[in-house]
């Protein structure tokens, strides 16, 4: 069933938006390259700013219609918007944050699931200045569900964030998804955000939707390459083998492989880890290599060569699991890669990084 249809034109000075769209149910993630159109997207569906010409239609009714002189207002298409800023009131409380504009029809239990899916209770009676990046985001998406929106729209929210805040959000807002049954549209130049949170990703460039695919497609698709920047992440969850207190190590299951990570001990036992391998901390080999501080390495196959500007993707699976590693362009001549070829991923414990 699709949710969310839109023809939208629209020219801001020198750049033109020209896009067409359907979106079905689920969490749609809009890629592209800084400049591409997808906040300008984003706030011609919010009714921030109106299209010159084009209809959007969400939930079979018609929110814009150039043709039909359709312009719903902003506050009644019931789109919650939370950007990049969480724009807290800075005299009050996260609660009264939280509460700021709450729909009169919003219930005690939708407020109670979603201080719990945020995981807020511990930060009602703080003060913004007292929060952590993260913790102001979350207080801000809080905000924006209480007003009960019918889908969410997210305009890079955690691109000012460090990689764990980062990743903090995206689980909650997996969550949000999977608990509240709220969709989601979610702008990001982030592939590794894409890929563990997202169903279909909506790509633009130059203010034309190019492809609607599976994010891990965007690997595969050669055309795309030099749209997927500089943030590139291998993102698991693995099971947890043993715990080497004695050595503060945690091992891992990789595919069949240990992976050994870097773990202190807080009390908590868990059978699997959130993890991440940033593709430029790994190491690729094509031998096995002795007498070395890495305490990973593992056998794979390359199953993928991409180049991606002046780097290399290689894509090395090790049975159930696929690694993208960068390399430079001269260290995958010098090594005379090619598919099917067997290698050894070498990987630090401490380059391996454990979410919360």
């Amino acid at each position: 069933m699709t949710l969310l249809r839109f023809k939208i034109q629209k020219r801001l000075g020198s750049f033109e938006l020209d896009v067409t769209g359907e979106l079905k149910e689920g969490l749609v993630g809009v890629f592209g390259e800084s400049g591409c159109g997808k906040t300008t997207l984003l706030h011609c569906l919010a009714g921030f700013l109106r299209p010159d010409a084009g209809e959007i239609a969400f939930d079979g009714k018609i929110y814009f219609s150039s043709e039909k002189g359709v312009d719903v207002p902003m506050e009644e298409r019931r789109m919650g918007v939370v950007f990049q800023d969480a724009l807290l009131f800075p005299h009050l409380s996260v609660m009264e944050n939280i509460v700021y504009g709450c729909r009169k029809t919003c219930s005690k239990s939708f407020y109670d699931d979603v201080i719990d899916v945020l995981n807020l209770y511990a930060l009602l009676d703080r003060r913004p200045a007292d929060l952590s990046g993260g913790e102001k985001q979350r207080v801000a998406i809080a905000r924006t569900l209480l007003h009960e929106p019918s889908i969410l729209l997210m305009d890079e929210p955690v691109a000012s964030l460090d990689l764990k805040a980062r990743h903090q959000i995206v689980t909650h807002l997996k969550k949000i998804h999977q608990n509240l049954k709220i969709p989601i549209i979610y702008v990001t130049h982030s592939i590794s955000e894409l890929l563990f949170l997202v169903d279909w990703v909506v790509v633009m460039q130059n203010g034309r939707n190019i492809e609607y695919l599976p994010p891990q497609r965007i690997f595969l698709n050669r055309s795309m390459n030099r749209l997927v920047g500089d943030d590139i992440e291998n993102i698991y969850e693995l099971p947890v083998l043993k715990i080497k207190a004695d050595e503060k190590l945690a091992v891992l299951d990789f595919g069949g492989h240990e992976l050994k990570v870097v773990y202190h001990e807080d009390g908590r036992i868990l059978p699997r880890f959130k993890v991440g391998i940033r593709a430029a901390d790994i190491i690729l080999a094509v031998e096995p290599v002795k007498g070395i501080s890495a305490r990973n390495t593992i056998p794979a196959l390359i199953e993928r060569i991409d180049p991606v500007g002046d780097i290399m993707m290689i894509g090395c699976r090790t049975n159930t699991i696929l690694c993208w590693v960068e390399i430079t362009q001269g260290a995958f001549e010098e090594l005379r890669l090619k598919e099917r070829q067997a290698v050894y991923l070498i990987i630090k414990a401490r380059s391996v990084f454990v979410f919360d």
